[in-house]
């Protein structure tokens, strides 16, 4: 996911994200709510998901989610990861204008 993205910057893949930002916890309670309300098979929790949670994989603040983060301490973790994002950020305000597309709109 984050090569695909490359063009827009993306420091972390989407399991990354989910261990330091979000956590399996969340995605599993977002996924569940999404599921009961619309009732689509589309949004139900993936088994992965809800074992994770159920084994206690629910990110950086244990030391596991979809990575293993032992002998990383969640404030490393997390300063690095404002790090990356901070230069994403940075990085991205550069390459904006090379991704602007010209505005067609009538006058």
């Amino acid at each position: 996911m984050k090569y695909a993205l490359a063009p827009r910057q993306v420091a972390f893949g989407l399991f990354q994200l989910s261990d330091l930002v979000v956590g399996a916890q969340t995605s599993l309670s977002v996924a569940t709510y999404l599921h009961q309300e619309t009732q689509n098979p589309r949004y139900a929790p993936s088994a992965v998901l809800a074992k994770m949670v159920a084994d206690g994989r629910t990110g950086i603040d244990v030391g596991k989610g979809y990575y293993d983060y032992e002998g990383v301490s969640t404030q490393d973790a997390r300063a690095c990861a404002d790090k990356a994002f901070s230069a994403v950020y940075l990085a991205q305000e550069k390459l904006e204008p090379l991704f602007e597309l010209p505005d067609h709109r009538d006058p």
